[in-house]
């Protein structure tokens, strides 16, 4: 039988316990320092379009059917990557860093995973999708919002921690979805988000991205790639 300083001990812990889950819900519950949308892999979007194709925390390229989710690693080369973009719906490119002064742009055949060198050049700077430019905002508080016709419509909004707002790339090439980066407190791998105009829907595309090098781009079949390059020598389309 169980006396009664064992139920008070036991009684004790559990309150205890109760008091922990009630604190780490306040701090990380949902809206709160934990603003992210659900995973994309955990919950698909049948109208999200197309492919995007990033580079995680471990310089490794992957791709992901926006539809379905599915998700393949195709290159992990050991060199610093920037400038992934789509050539066409069959071929990545981007500039690997291999301690030269220039990078070197290499191609990467999505379906074998075959790169090809097309030699060094300069930089050729990133151009972010113009279509953002008085339409995409976020405000100091992290509320994601489109502006049109004078009027401000809210796509997405959740309690942010102070100075950590997402970052909007680029809009999707069909227009409809924006995609931004998200860096979380506490030194966590930044996130890939996708976030529909409409503000009917968004998603985590990754929480393992790395924009540091202006890393991710969407292909939509018939709307091409975004964002885009300045003039980039890339090579010819199929």
């Amino acid at each position: 039988m169980v006396d009664r300083t064992t139920r008070l001990w036991v009684a004790g812990i559990l309150a205890g316990l109760a008091l922990v889950g009630a604190v780490a819900f306040l701090l990380l519950g949902p809206g709160r320092f934990n603003p992210s949308p659900p995973s994309l892999s955990g919950n698909p979007l049948e109208a999200l379009p197309g492919r995007i194709a990033y580079v995680d925390d471990d310089e490794c390229i992957l791709i992901v059917d926006a539809a379905t989710a599915a998700e393949r690693e195709l290159y992990c080369p050991l060199d610093h990557v920037q400038a992934l973009t789509f050539v066409d719906a069959g071929t990545l490119a981007f500039l690997a860093w291999r301690g030269s002064p220039n990078p070197h742009w290499m191609a990467l055949d999505i379906a074998t995973g075959n790169t090809t060198d097309l030699g060094t050049y300069p930089d050729p700077g990133w151009n972010y999708d113009p279509t953002l430019a008085g339409r995409v905002f976020v405000a100091e508080d992290g509320e994601v919002f489109v502006e049109e016709d004078g009027m401000r419509r809210s796509i997405y909004d959740a309690s942010f921690p102070e100075y950590r707002q997402p970052q909007p790339i680029a809009l999707s090439p069909d227009g409809k979805w924006l995609m931004a980066f998200y860096s979380p407190p506490r030194g966590d791998s930044q996130q890939l988000w996708v976030i529909a105009l409409d503000g009917s829907a968004a998603r985590t595309v990754t929480r393992h991205a790395n924009w540091d090098h202006r890393t991710a781009t969407w292909w939509v079949d018939g709307h091409g790639t975004s964002p885009t390059l300045d003039h980039p020598p890339l090579p010819a389309a199929r």
